[in-house]
């Protein structure tokens, strides 16, 4: 009896969508993003930066601000297009850089790769390229790629706490 209604709830489950295997990552990815919401600190080399994420446009979009308030300042936004997790990074330099999420990213490692942009010369000036992220619930560390001049740039590693 036991195994006749184990049999039957696992045949419910995934008839019904619910199995792992019908879940669009993208999404998971992008529900735990939101989670993100709120201050984070880090001590890099040229001293603090401070990271705000924001949930946006009714849940839509997940908003990150870098250097807020100084000329330095940055903007990515994070959406869903479809069943693609994209984000538009607003950079200082003037260029706008897009990225996907990865299809070998997790629910705990997020890997951004280069999707075009504007304002941006292959092989000329300097863009990001791509970023990943690592996160477990009140740490996590972003490390990014750039392009600068053709040439591959690392951006480092910046591991960032929650404030609040």
């Amino acid at each position: 009896m036991r195994t006749t209604l184990l049999a039957f709830a696992l045949a419910f489950i995934l008839s019904t969508g619910a199995g792992w295997a019908d879940t669009n990552p993208s999404k998971t990815v992008f529900d735990q993003m939101k989670t993100l919401k709120g201050s984070w600190t880090a001590t890099t080399p040229d001293g603090p930066m401070n990271v705000e994420y924001e949930v946006i446009a009714n849940g839509s979009v997940v908003m990150e601000t870098i250097f807020k308030d100084t000329p330095g300042e940055m903007v990515s936004m994070y959406f869903l297009d479809g069943d693609k997790l994209v984000m538009t990074h607003y950079c200082a330099a003037g260029n706008q850089p897009r990225m996907k999420l990865s299809p070998d990213s997790t629910t705990k490692a997020w890997t951004f790769v280069f999707d075009g942009g504007t304002n941006i010369e292959v092989g000329k000036g300097t863009y990001m390229q791509g970023g990943s992220y690592t996160f477990d619930g009140s740490t996590m560390t972003w490390r990014g790629q750039g392009m600068q001049d053709g040439k591959p740039m690392d951006c480092g590693e910046v591991k960032l706490t929650r404030v609040q």
